[in-house]
């Protein structure tokens, strides 16, 4: 479930830039590259520790693409840091766009149920837009991506 590790059929093992067929991995890989060079999210894909995914309340079903295999289009991956933060990756691996929510319990990942959090929505090039302030408990993500698209959300106590 690390993000951005998909295994797509045909299963090549060289992309070359300069291969029309290849441009939309190239792009859905910049995002992956991108997140990296931020700080924020890079402590969490390098560093951090990986925990149960999500389980979405939309879409449901689950849709499948199988474009290049079957898997599910909108997967996650969820990651604490050492200073107790959660970083939570949201991927849409199909072409088209994906409206997604999913319920998260704090409690469940490591916070306790009474700390105050803070969610912000983060961008690729590092944009933040806050998503809640100040509450506790189970907290709602939800939005949509863009085929072939990332999210993350950045969950940290309040008083940070």
């Amino acid at each position: 479930m690390q993000v951005g590790g998909l295994r797509l059929k045909p299963r090549i093992s060289t992309v070359y830039f300069d291969n029309p067929r290849h441009k939309e991995r190239l792009a859905f890989l910049k995002i992956i590259v991108d997140y990296y060079k931020l700080e924020t999210s890079k402590n969490f894909q390098a560093y951090g520790q990986l925990l149960r995914p999500l389980t979405f309340t939309t879409p449901s079903p689950m849709p499948m693409s199988s474009e290049e295999g079957e898997f599910p289009s909108v997967m996650n991956g969820v990651f604490r840091s050492d200073n107790g933060e959660l970083g939570i990756f949201v991927v849409n691996a199909g072409r088209q766009k994906v409206q997604f929510s999913a319920d998260v319990d704090t409690s469940s990942y490591g916070i306790a149920a009474d700390t105050r959090v803070d969610v912000a929505r983060i961008a690729a090039d590092g944009t933040e837009q806050k998503v809640h302030r100040n509450v506790s408990g189970k907290i709602n993500l939800h939005g949509s991506l863009s085929g072939h698209g990332i999210t993350m959300f950045l969950i940290s106590p309040a008083n940070r």
